[in-house]
């Protein structure tokens, strides 16, 4: 996570900060201190960066777009504990009343073949990463083995282009229309990377560079 600085970043502590997010969910983003979700205030202005772990936790409550959460961040030793307490439910904005329509009768089309067709893995998911899960993809495509990715995320984004295929392939076999959008990936890749986290992969959060010996983050801090 980056250590920004600044009035429009938002920083955790042991007093309880109630804030209210833009999205559902943060951006998978990566630096060079590592893997972190990017997430702005509803006000437009602020921002934060959460880990992986308060991330999951957001998820796990089921926080929706503006609404309040209450947060906070203890620290033990060298663990950190995070707090997520949902404050009220989103405020539904009225809509104004609308005539009853009859349903129209249901018709059944031919699917088209682009509404199931494989999606193109573009820098619009994760600007930041270069063509090569794209490569990877088209690789598993043609049945082909491919070397895997160097880092996490870009193994979490392959597998879940791969994911949205086989999910859009599966429906198109029952006649029920599916289509993923750039989006719906961007958010399965960011559950597969927190998966992977809890799961065993923690180590690899971390750039070589910042990989832990002997209990200390880099080998500077071991010879001091």
């Amino acid at each position: 996570m980056s250590r920004t600085s600044g009035t429009n970043y938002i920083r955790f502590g042991r007093q309880e900060l109630i804030v209210a997010f833009a999205k559902d969910r943060g951006e998978l983003k990566s630096n060079d201190y590592g893997d972190y979700f990017f997430r702005e205030l509803a006000d437009g202005k602020r921002f934060t960066c959460c880990s992986e772990d308060l991330e999951r936790k957001l998820i796990d409550a089921g926080y929706r777009a503006g609404q309040q959460v209450g947060i906070t961040r203890e620290t033990y030793g060298n663990a950190v504990t995070w707090r997520v307490r949902l404050v009220a439910p989103v405020a539904e904005i009225p809509r104004p009343h609308e005539p009853t329509r009859r349903p129209a009768a249901a018709t059944h089309h031919p699917i088209p073949e682009s509404k199931y067709a494989s999606p193109e893995p573009s820098a619009l998911v994760f600007p930041e990463l270069d063509e090569r899960p794209a490569q990877a993809s088209q690789q598993a495509r043609d049945g082909q083995p491919y070397a895997p990715a160097e880092s996490l995320i870009c193994r979490a984004l392959v597998e879940a282009i791969d994911a949205a295929k086989a999910g859009q392939q599966h429906a198109a076999t029952i006649g029920f229309p599916l289509t993923f959008s750039s989006s719906d990936i961007q958010d399965l890749a960011s559950t597969i990377f927190i998966q992977r986290c809890r799961d065993g992969a923690v180590y690899e959060r971390k750039p070589p560079a910042r990989q832990y010996v002997n209990g200390k983050a880099s080998q500077a801090e071991v010879r001091q």
